[in-house]
Parts: structure tokens; C-alpha cells; sequence
């Protein structure tokens, strides 16, 4: 079955870089990335900042969220 969260979660942190290192990733996954560079909610993340944010999988790319 589902398991939940029944408190605050840690994600692994990466640069935006980094991610490339994921193997095969799938939708749905979360890290934070510790060098983002203005990001927008659900943008496509650009590295080479000081913004750290949580991100997302969506299939195709790793969005900021």
C-alpha cells in the first residue's frame, strides 16, 4: 500500500547540475537543489545561483516545487 509521511521529510540536496546524475528518473521525484538561479514555480531549473528550493520530476524535466 501507500506509506505517508507523518511528519517533516528530508530531500537529498543537489546542484542543478547534479541532477543530471539521477539515473532514470521518474515523475514524481523530489530532491532540493542548493544552487538554483531565479526560480519560478514549476520553471525549469537553472543552476549557478544561490537559491536553495525544492524540485520536482515531471517527466521530462526537473521543475522548481
Amino acid at each position: 500500500g501507500e506509506q505517508y509521511a507523518q511528519g517533516p521529510i528530508v530531500t537529498k540536496g543537489y546542484t542543478v547540475a547534479g541532477l543530471a546524475g539521477i539515473a532514470a528518473p521518474v515523475a514524481g521525484m523530489r530532491v532540493h537543489v542548493t544552487d538554483a538561479s531565479g526560480p519560478t514555480f514549476l520553471g525549469i531549473l537553472v543552476g549557478g545561483g544561490a537559491v536553495t528550493c525544492p524540485a520536482f520530476y515531471d517527466g521530462t524535466n526537473w521543475v522548481a516545487g
